[in-house]
């Protein structure tokens, strides 16, 4: 047998293997039956007595379940959730030491080695990615919301861990939105507010070719926020030496700058980490160092003349390699091709070493990355591709079109007239019959009540406009599963539509505040210096 056909043998062999593996963790997490059959948000947004009791450890069972409920309170430990050891467990150690004679028991103590058993735990990761893959596009879109909102990675470009497709959760990202303050060359400072999805940023990938002594997601970790394991990673609490469901996910988070002096970069960056060696990972390296504005590959030992290594330097954009074997400082080959020695070196220097090194290449080269621009690609699928989705978007669009053009003051005067005049009218009279004042207080309720029921009659008399006559209209004609995609593509559409202006809203808002400041400080510089002056 040739060495390659030995290699794609042991690699089938080790496939095969791993599949097992796969199939045991979602029987060890009970989600067997949700495989097909999907987790929706209303089995976990149920109110129960399970529910209603936040626990602090659980047993292997109870893991998706804890951790759901954990992550839907927004608790930032939902990743770190400690297993009870079984009774049944601790009895047969206490009792095989018990068993020991005394004269060996401190040989048997340091020989003695793990044993490799069902109960090994179960890594965080996979508990997430387990209920990932067994959830609707509701759920998921819920889970990837709040795990946004506890400032965690998302999962970018998921493998399906029984077929093996990609699959890039579009559907899931549709509802975050991200706020920061960047500053240009001049020291402005501008706001942005948008969804993700819409947003163009530069984009960092991050890789690893072979086996590496460092984790690549803490040096990541340490970029964006020291006090924070956006990325989990080998050190992190409950983790573990197994994972099954991680290898060939792709991880995205947003640096979001404040506008002030301590931010770590000046403007909105996205990383992206790829888990698992790029070498076995194709498809998923070349959309990322497509898409990617700098590339970062962290390289294990003895690897130099490798084909990956290659095509990047020759390439156009930025290289920045992370060499574990090696103690250099950062070096460069002029054309943003950069290296750098992680051995024995401080992780704070190596952070801000890095960091000075993608600042320059972003300020160089600041390709934009666009997230729904991944869905373009042709080698994965997008989960927004299903029927039900395009349906419920077409929908949703026939009634944002009747909008475009309009500002928000014109669509509610012209497609919400109960809403506008009329109602701010009924209001006022409303409060005035609670405020009666005069001679003959139950004549004038009485006007009061007439006056109101008049609105009222006009109010009925106004009719169903033609958005809200389309709107019954889709919401009669749908499946159940088509009638919740509008909804949701009507809230996102309409939140697009009028979020435009916030940005400018905001930037003008700053921009009053600080006038308002600086009024504030000089007149207190005058009454200082008149206090001063009396006293003389």
């Amino acid at each position: 047998m040739t060495d390659s056909a030995s290699s794609r043998q042991q690699h089938s062999e080790e496939k095969s293997r791993a599949l097992l593996n796969q199939k045991d963790l979602f029987e060890r997490l009970q989600l067997k039956e949700f495989e097909k059959q999907k987790l929706k948000p209303a089995d976990v947004l149920q109110i129960t007595a399970q529910s209603v009791v936040c626990k602090q450890s659980c047993s292997e069972e109870e893991l998706v379940q804890t951790f759901l409920q954990k992550l839907l309170l927004v608790d930032y430990r939902a990743r770190c959730i400690p297993i009870k050891e079984a009774a049944s467990e601790v009895d047969r150690v206490q009792s095989s030491a018990e068993n020991i004679r005394e004269d060996e028991a401190f040989s048997h103590f340091i020989n003695k080695k793990k044993e490799t058993t069902k109960n090994d735990l179960v890594h965080p990761m996979d508990v997430q990615m387990a209920v990932f893959h067994c959830s609707d596009s509701f759920l998921k879109q819920l889970i990837v919301t709040k795990l946004s909102q506890c400032q965690y990675a998302l999962p970018l470009l998921v493998p399906d861990p029984f077929t093996g497709e990609i699959e890039f959760p579009l559907w899931a990202f549709r509802q975050i939105k991200k706020s920061w303050k960047s500053t240009d060359m001049s020291g402005m400072i501008s706001n942005n507010s948008m969804p993700v999805y819409n947003a163009e940023n530069p984009m960092v990938a991050f890789f690893r070719i072979g086996l590496i002594s460092r984790s690549k997601s803490k040096l990541i970790n340490d970029l964006i926020n020291e006090k924070h394991n956006t990325f989990f990673h080998r050190d992190c609490q409950g983790s573990s030496t197994h994972r099954l469901l991680m290898d060939g996910v792709v991880e995205i988070a947003w640096y979001c700058p404040s506008g002030k002096s301590t931010d770590h970069f000046t403007d909105c960056v996205a990383f992206c980490n790829l888990h698992g060696d790029a070498e076995t990972l194709e498809k998923q390296l070349e959309i990322l160092t497509e898409m990617s504005s700098v590339n970062v590959v962290v390289l294990g030992d003895n690897i130099t003349n490798n084909a990956i290594l290659q095509k990047l330097f020759k390439g156009p954009k930025p290289l920045v390699c992370l060499l574990c074997e090696d103690d250099s400082c950062i070096s460069g080959s002029g054309n943003l091709k950069f290296k750098l020695g992680l051995k024995g070196r401080n992780q704070a220097a190596v952070s801000e070493e890095l960091r000075k090194t993608i600042k320059e290449c972003l300020t160089n080269q600041p390709s934009p990355f666009r997230l729904e621009d991944v869905r373009l690609k042709s080698t994965i699928t997008t989960d927004e591709n299903n029927p039900e989705c395009k349906q419920g978007k077409e929908a949703a669009l026939q009634m944002i079109r009747l909008l475009e053009g309009m500002d928000l003051c014109e669509i509610k005067r012209t497609y919400l007239p109960c809403q506008g005049k009329l109602w701010r009218e009924w209001c006022k009279k409303n409060k005035e019959q609670y405020r009666l004042h005069g001679t003959n207080l139950e004549k004038e309720s009485s006007e009061k009540h007439k006056e109101m029921d008049q609105i009222r009659e006009q109010q009925y008399k106004q009719g169903l406009t033609n958005l809200t006559e389309l709107f019954i209209r889709t919401m009669n004609s749908g499946s159940p599963v088509k009638n919740d995609y509008f909804h949701k593509w009507v809230e996102i559409l309409l939140d697009k539509l009028t979020a435009d202006g916030l940005s400018a809203l905001h930037n003008e808002y700053d921009e009053k505040w600080s006038k308002v400041f600086k009024l504030e400080k000089e007149t207190c510089e005058i009454r200082t210096n008149e206090r001063r002056t009396n006293r003389t």
